[in-house]
């Protein structure tokens, strides 16, 4: 196969009887381009990245304002919770059993090298992905 995926450990995730689901017909032009490049050049190792860091604040944020929610933070790491600002209720919180405190703080792709080497270039910026992303998520229950 020429296509592998890797997880955040470097394992390698096995694809084979996964189903992909689509939620915007334009990911299909980046995934057909990513091909159609692959076939282009010698079998090689691509970071496919923004070069962007975001945090999961961030992340939750952005998808609850898409949501229609504002979101209020309050406590601290594993005691945190987020709150709707207009009801009050809770709405996101942290679960201490997934809790990492040693946590890596950045994790951050540099997709040079498939830049130089494909020509590839990220089409869809943090914001608009978290909202691509809840937008399909509210159509999926009812709600977009």
């Amino acid at each position: 196969e020429w296509f592998e995926l890797y997880n955040a450990s470097g394992d390698r995730v096995d694809l084979r009887g996964l189903r992909g689901v689509l939620t915007n017909l334009e990911g299909s032009v980046e995934l057909s381009f990513l091909v159609r490049e692959s076939l282009l050049v010698e079998p090689d190792d691509y970071v496919v990245a923004t070069g962007e860091m975001h945090t999961v604040r961030e992340f939750v944020d952005r998808a609850a304002e898409v949501a229609g929610f504002d979101i209020g933070w309050e406590g601290e790491a594993e005691n945190e919770i987020g709150r709707d600002k207009k009801t009050g209720d809770v709405v996101v919180e942290v679960d201490p059993r997934f809790y990492r405190p040693a946590e890596v703080d950045q994790l951050l792709g540099d997709p040079t090298k498939a830049k130089q080497k494909l020509g590839w270039v990220p089409r869809v910026k943090f914001e608009g992905l978290v909202e691509m992303m809840m937008r399909a998520d509210l159509e999926l229950v009812g709600l977009g």
